[in-house]
């Protein structure tokens, strides 16, 4: 994997801290003083400024991606919705006509079961009215 120009910067500031170390732990402490402060702070200072860097990089693709998830949500409720009024506009005719043809079959059978009992000389329900020229036979 490839390394970005701006995380190359750790190289240096690895080599002089080790410098330092290593004068500290021969007992030279002023030439590891000299060290610190001539290399090993320039260094860090190049180093966190890197750090910097990569850490506004992350911050702009995590707001990046929270715009796109935003948008993503949006879109996804949007066409939830969108199905949610088809399905609707599709069913609620349907319903109609099944509740029109129901209501017309059981109307229907009522009538033929009146005139059915007409024919047969039998007095029909006496809550449903007949309406007929003729009188029914008793």
């Amino acid at each position: 994997m490839r390394t970005q120009p701006q995380f190359r910067t750790c190289a240096p500031f690895d080599a002089a801290l080790d410098e330092f170390t290593y004068l500290t732990r021969a007992g030279r402490r002023p030439e590891a003083l000299a060290v610190l402060f001539d290399e090993v702070r320039p260094a860090q200072f190049a180093y966190l400024k890197a750090l910097n860097a990569a850490v506004s990089i992350q911050d702009k693709g995590a707001a990046d991606a929270s715009a796109a998830a935003q948008q993503t949500v949006a879109t996804m409720i949007l066409v939830i919705a969108g199905s949610v009024v088809a399905a609707l506009a599709v069913a609620f005719p349907i319903a109609i006509g099944m509740g029109i043809c129901i209501i017309r079959s059981i109307t229907r059978h009522q009538r033929s079961d009146r005139t059915g009992a007409r024919r047969r000389g039998r007095r029909p329900h006496p809550n449903r009215e007949v309406r007929s020229k003729t009188k029914p036979a008793r």
